[in-house]
This record gives C-alpha cells, sequence and structure tokens, in this order.
C-alpha cells in the first residue's frame, strides 16, 4: 500500500506541476478569499494599484502626490489587506478611486482581486503608501518600459524606478549623483543585495539618502538626463513601486497568496518567476522614486518626511 500510495503521489505532483490544470487551480486559488469592493473604474488601459491603510500619517504626501500627478484617465484601485479603513474610504471616493479590502492580510489576494476586476487594464502599475513620487512619472514609466522591450535584447518583466532607499538601486543612486565616495566614506561599501544591508536596517543611511534626495522636484528633473539609461537586477528586488503588463500577471496565474500576514512571499514569488521565465528586472536611472524607509527605519523616518515642505505637492494634494 505505501508503494501504492508514493506511487500516486509522484504521478500526481508531476501532473499538477506540468499541465496547464495547474495554472488553472493557481489561478483559482490565488483569487479566494473574502473582500469587499467600491467601485468607480472607469476601464482605462492604465490600472495604478495603490497598497494603503497602515502608514495614514505619510498620505498628506504621498498619496497627494499621486492625486496630483496621476493622468486623467488612469484607473486606481487602493487596496488595504487585512484592514477596512473608513478615513481611506472615503478619501478614495472624493478621488473618485476604487477601494478594495480583504477581510484576511493577504495582500498577494488583495492585488489579484483588483487586478481581475479590472479586464480593461493592460498596464499594472503598483505603488506602497510610503513611496514618493514626482511629475509625469506614469508616462516616463510606460515609455521606458516599452523603450526597453523594443530596443532591449532581454524581454521585460516588471520595471521598477530609481528607489533612493533600496537594497539593490540605492547604490545605482549614488552613482548618479555623484556620492558613492562620501557615502561609503560613511557606512561603508554599499553592496547590492535586497536584504541585511545597511540601507535596509540603517536609520542614519536612509535619512542621507534623502539628504540627497531633496528638493525632491529638483533631484528628480536633474535625474531625468538618464532616461533610456537602465540596470538589471539579478535577483530579488523590492516591490514598492513597479510596472508590469497584464499578460504577464495572466502568464504566471497572478502573485502567489500565501497565509495571512506572511509579507514579502509575493515579492519573492514574482521575482523568482521572472528569472525562471526569461523575464528580466529592468531599473530605470532616470524615474526618481523616494523609499520613506523600511520596517527598522519608519518610525524615525516619518517625522523627517513630514517636515520636508518641498515634498508636498504644488498642485492639487489632500
Amino acid at each position: 500500500m505505501p508503494g501504492k500510495i508514493g506511487y500516486f503521489l509522484y504521478h500526481w505532483t508531476e501532473i499538477f506541476d506540468s499541465s496547464r490544470f495547474s495554472l488553472k487551480i493557481r489561478r483559482r486559488l490565488n483569487l479566494l478569499g473574502r473582500y469587499s469592493w467600491e467601485n468607480r473604474k472607469r476601464d482605462s488601459s492604465s490600472l495604478l494599484l495603490v497598497v494603503a491603510g497602515y502608514k495614514p500619517e505619510l498620505w498628506p504626501i504621498t498619496l497627494a502626490r499621486i492625486r496630483a500627478f496621476l493622468p486623467p484617465s488612469t484607473d486606481v484601485c487602493v487596496v488595504s489587506p487585512g484592514l477596512n479603513h473608513p478615513g481611506l474610504r472615503r478619501q478614495c471616493e472624493d478621488n473618485g478611486w476604487s477601494y478594495l479590502w480583504t477581510s484576511a492580510n493577504k495582500l498577494a489576494l488583495a492585488q489579484n482581486i483588483a487586478i481581475q476586476k479590472h479586464p480593461a487594464a493592460s498596464w499594472i502599475h503598483k505603488l506602497d503608501e510610503d513611496m514618493v513620487i514626482g511629475e509625469g512619472y506614469f508616462k516616463k514609466m510606460e515609455d521606458q518600459f516599452v523603450l526597453f522591450e523594443e530596443k532591449g535584447v532581454h524581454e521585460v518583466g516588471f520595471l521598477a524606478p530609481l528607489i533612493n532607499v533600496n537594497g539593490f538601486s540605492s547604490r545605482i543612486f549614488l552613482e548618479e549623483r555623484k556620492e558613492l565616495p562620501a557615502f561609503e566614506n560613511e557606512f561603508g561599501v554599499v553592496k547590492q543585495g535586497c536584504m541585511a544591508r545597511p540601507v535596509w536596517t540603517s536609520l542614519e543611511a536612509a535619512r542621507q539618502l534623502w539628504n540627497l534626495t531633496v528638493p525632491f522636484d529638483k533631484v528628480r528633473a536633474e535625474l531625468e538626463s538618464s532616461l533610456g539609461s537602465f540596470s538589471l537586477c539579478p535577483f530579488r528586488f523590492s516591490i514598492g513601486a513597479f510596472l508590469m503588463k497584464r499578460g504577464l500577471w495572466e502568464e504566471m496565474g497572478g502573485f502567489t497568496v500565501t497565509a495571512s500576514g506572511r509579507l514579502g512571499s509575493e515579492e519573492i514569488d514574482f521575482c523568482a518567476w521572472c528569472q525562471v521565465h526569461s523575464r528580466v528586472i529592468f531599473i530605470a536611472h532616470g524615474i526618481l522614486a523616494g523609499h520613506c524607509g523600511f520596517q527598522s527605519q519608519t518610525e524615525g523616518m516619518i517625522p523627517y518626511i513630514l517636515d520636508r515642505k518641498d515634498l508636498r505637492p504644488t498642485q492639487g494634494g489632500i
């Protein structure tokens, strides 16, 4: 009997892993969960997913900048995994944005359902609530994606902007600003990686990176001279801000949903899928995004960000 059970399990796994049946099951599992959706979509070809609900102190800057610089035709769906935030719901209503929350704290599930609810969207932008963007961000992201797709020798998996506080792109940012030697003098060699780097853990490093990022709109405009330049990330990349095409999301069967509260699982799976299927992670040097810091830095960085009056958008706002 044990031999027969082992034989069955072996061949069932083989069938499950190698057939279209597996993709169908994956798609269904990645959309299973309780949710509520307030629908204000316009059936745009561009969708912005904003993951928000846990850092409301930053919204007068981060969400206000999204509202100020968002193309009028773009659909926005704010997703709150595991949280129903009345204040955020009101802001979405005022801005004409959709709002989706899931009862379980499963980010991948919330994003999957939001994308499914917007079948007309061929471009999928994603921003976390602690990302600072500037004028022209969305169009430049789409334009650079097309450029790298048409002129490059790699297939694009997803495109990310040049994020100042990031395990991989901080070094590129410092090189672009010609500040790498001075920064390394203070914090040591800036080795590129996803985790366990000073730019992930050190509050002082995050503050210094932001000191080199402000005034944000001036620095953003200066970096636009590097439009057309890019780097390729060879490993896991922190996906607080990125752009992908809907076709890739469909091909991979959606972001992988795991147990409630497990942060980073969809990021790991997304980056791994891209590597296995030869879809490259592109970092656009000419598009700046400011990250308010990783978990160990957030508490100390929020006052810094809020004290920067120049980060408040000059048009629109909340």
